[in-house]
């Protein structure tokens, strides 16, 4: 079988997934090809190649015409015939794409839910559009499917049809260094940002995008220097709001405990140097980033209206109100470092027992493209 991936721009927990997903996918017979307005690194287009596919790139109709854009869309779909066409993309975004492949016949269109939007919603206008955006992803994707149910909730609303997940899974094994191998890992990012082994460091790693909410760890950074607490945090990531973030740190007098890091790869030999990962997000469909702190054992903190399919059962996964003030996030810090970790064993049982690994997650994707294709084929053979 072969998809097309069609998502916004490389960075973040999108491109996380189809990555990973695209890790097991040549052990079930899947090929992808991808499609994204932005460049994707070398190490993407490796594991896209390697599943027999390619990383293709479209230009935004907006800055360079719908002309140069319908020729991007088109450019995979000339050469290959796809069993699907799965957006990363959700509502009225996907209308353009569909109009442009509508001459192909491509027999599935799926929409993933990754995240949700209900933090953008603030008044009628805003409710309207969502409620325009859940019937169009109702209405055009073959099955309700995303990274957790609460995501898919969102992103389709009210639905008689059962969600369909393909677990966010990563691949374990890189994050679960040894003693040694760690220990290395956290004197060399250390030295590297002037961090002692014990001033406690925490990251927020995401996108540099409003809804991961840096402010609130600006916040908290604020509250430990004003406390005299030596501590420091680490941004890792890109985005649009680098420049706006940056300036907020200079204008908090924040450059000496607060470095920007930005992109990372691979992240698994970070999460050593960290003492607690920092998730204050307005909003959040499956974040990665804590499923990759639960491997390496590091304790995540995290807002509230994250969903609670997130946490493992490792006891590294601590919820912090997302109104509390700085000082209630910096106490939540200071509990979750102070909690045991967990064995090799035992993260890697969390894991297996959730089929969150990268053959499970795989497995599943391939049984459900499968069905939608019999049941396709049974639908034609009965008209």
């Amino acid at each position: 079988m072969r998809i097309l991936h069609i998502f916004g721009g490389y960075g973040g927990g999108t491109s996380m997934f189809i990555q990973n997903l695209a890790r097991g996918a040549a052990g079930e017979h899947l090929t992808f090809d991808t499609l994204s307005f932005t460049p994707v690194p070398p190490s993407f287009r490796h594991l896209i190649r390697q599943t027999g596919g390619e990383a293709y790139r479209m230009e935004n109709p907006k800055r360079e015409g719908w002309a140069t854009f319908r020729h991007g869309v088109e450019a995979p779909l000339r050469v290959h015939r796809y069993d699907a066409l799965h957006f990363h993309l959700q509502g009225y975004r996907v209308l353009p794409f569909l109009w442009i492949a509508r001459r192909y016949h491509v027999p599935i269109v799926l929409i993933h839910a990754h995240g949700k939007v209900d933090y953008r919603v603030h008044g009628g206008k805003e409710a309207l559009y969502r409620r325009r955006d859940q019937w169009l992803n109702r209405h055009l994707s073959a099955a309700p499917i995303g990274c957790g149910t609460q995501a898919i909730h969102d992103v389709y609303g009210a639905t008689t049809e059962v969600p369909v997940v393909i677990p966010n899974a990563i691949e374990i094994e890189p994050f679960l260094l040894s003693d040694s191998e760690a220990s290395e890992a956290r004197e060399l990012w250390r030295a590297r940002w002037g961090v002692s082994d014990g001033t406690p460091l925490v990251g927020l790693i995401g996108r540099y995008v409003a809804i991961k909410n840096h402010h609130k760890c600006f916040d908290i950074a604020a509250y430990t220097k004003a406390q005299g607490i030596a501590a420091h945090f680490v941004l890792v990531g890109a985005g649009e709001c680098e420049e706006a973030l940056r300036r907020e740190v200079r204008e908090r007098a924040l450059d000496d405990v607060v470095t920007f890091v930005g992109r990372v790869e691979p992240l698994s030999t970070l999460y050593p140097a960290l003492d607690a990962l920092v998730l204050p997000s307005f909003s959040e469909g499956f974040p990665t980033v804590v499923l990759e702190a639960q491997a390496a054992r590091v304790p995540a903190v995290i807002s509230d209206v994250i969903t609670p399919e997130v946490d493992f059962g490792l006891n590294l996964v601590h919820f912090a109100d997302l109104e509390a003030d700085a000082a209630r996030w910096w106490q939540e810090m200071e509990e979750a470092r102070a909690v045991s970790r967990p064995s090799r064993d035992a993260v890697c049982e969390a894991f297996v027992s959730r089929d969150f690994t990268i053959p499970m997650a795989a497995h599943r994707y391939a049984l459900f493209l499968e069905q939608m294709l019999e049941e396709k084929r049974e639908g034609k053979k009965r008209s």
